[in-house]
């Protein structure tokens, strides 16, 4: 029987089989990498998304996040720097907005939202300490946006809400309360028509 807390290993992506050894790893510039092989059809393979790229998914993805929030190239280029001690080339970031453009849905936005808010005011994020830590965030230009469509003008009540929310939070409901929701007892007897 095995340990229900050891990680697997990834079946092979050439023949698909579930039976793959540890066999080393792989150095690049930024990081190191597990090798895998199949013992089926002996095919080496690194279990890590983002195969055959130097630098890490989660810089690229921040790459993405961050010049969408309204930041020009360069100034993604310092972010990143400051954030994870990598000067990423402006080219590569570039190429990196090109590849991932559909995934990026808001990049069609970002012209529109930056005309609206700065960079750092597009997302506002506040902490809620409740009995456990909720983080709650509003993208501001999305919201803005999206309100002003003729469509979805009847829901212009919810741009109020999610300012009141942020401001006049009311905490105390939920830090000294007894009971959840889904503790609560409740007991419902529904008259019940034929």
């Amino acid at each position: 029987m095995s340990n229900p807390t050891q990680q697997l290993n990834p079946p092979c992506p050439k023949c698909h089989c579930n039976s793959t050894t540890r066999r080393g790893k792989r150095r690049n510039r930024l990081r190191t990498l597990q090798l895998f092989q199949c013992t089926e059809c002996l095919h080496r393979f690194t279990g890590e998304p983002g195969k055959n790229r130097t630098y890490p998914l989660k810089l690229i993805l921040d790459a993405v996040s961050t010049f969408n929030l309204g930041y020009s190239i360069t100034d993604t280029r310092s972010i990143l720097r400051r954030r994870f001690h990598v000067d990423v080339p402006d080219r590569t970031i570039n190429s990196w907005l090109t590849d991932h453009r559909s995934a990026a849905t808001y990049s069609r936005l970002r012209a529109a939202g930056k005309k609206l808010f700065e960079p750092r005011s597009i997302i506002v994020s506040r902490f809620f300490e409740h009995r456990q830590v909720y983080r709650f965030q509003v993208h501001n230009a999305k919201l803005e946006l999206s309100l002003e469509s003729p469509i979805h003008r009847h829901l212009s009540a919810l741009r109020g809400y999610l300012t009141a929310v942020q401001r006049d939070f009311p905490h105390h409901l939920f830090q000294y309360t007894a009971e959840r929701s889904s503790t609560f007892p409740a007991k419902l007897q529904p008259a019940i028509s034929l």
